[in-house]
């Protein structure tokens, strides 16, 4: 069983999400007190349901308005990704029979609102369960969400507990609600 901890949005991920801009008006909002001026008859920042919204879309479950994501693709890594890095870039698990796993969107569970100044949160809502390992082993220390089987964009990152994919520790299995991304 893989232990992942919470994820980050990638560079990818945030091209489409001004998500500096949001962090950057929570801060101020933190810091002062006070309430930021409307933009564009809107706040400075995600609403609960805008936060919600874009955690489902990005795992595949709300696509009305955006291109379709659905699956995504979950990277076992062997080095910590971060914001830079992409489909192409992380360096993924190399035991024989590890491929990426395909996520469909009925994997996750519902968008969970934070509440008002704090983070909302998507998990996977089924049990994730990788090919097994038939030869050689990794050591799996981060993920990756990407956008496709192989190569694509990462779309988000996080650490993990280490924990050998060997041919005595298989199949690689994420429980449920050990993924999670949160929006802050």
């Amino acid at each position: 069983l893989i232990r992942l901890n919470p994820g980050q949005l990638t560079d990818f991920g945030s091209n489409e999400i001004d998500v500096e801009a949001i962090q950057w008006a929570r801060k101020i909002r933190e810091r002062t007190g006070e309430a930021l001026p409307p933009i564009a008859g809107g706040s400075g920042t995600f609403s609960n349901f805008g936060e919600t919204t874009v955690l489902a879309h990005l795992t595949g479950q709300d696509n009305a308005s955006w291109a379709n994501l659905a699956p995504t693709f979950l990277a076992l890594t062997t080095v910590v990704p971060d914001s830079s890095k992409t489909g192409s870039t992380i360096t993924e698990a190399a035991y024989t029979g590890y491929t990426r796993l395909s996520v469909a969107a009925a994997s996750w569970a519902a968008a969970v609102s934070g509440g008002a100044g704090a983070a909302s949160t998507i998990a996977n809502g089924a049990i994730l369960t990788f090919a097994a390992c038939t030869a050689s082993s990794s050591t799996v220390i981060g993920w990756a969400l990407c956008t496709a089987s192989t190569v694509g964009n990462a779309l988000a990152w996080g650490s993990a507990s280490s924990t050998v994919i060997s041919t005595t520790q298989t199949p690689a299995t994420v429980a449920i609600g050990a993924l999670s991304i949160t929006l802050i």
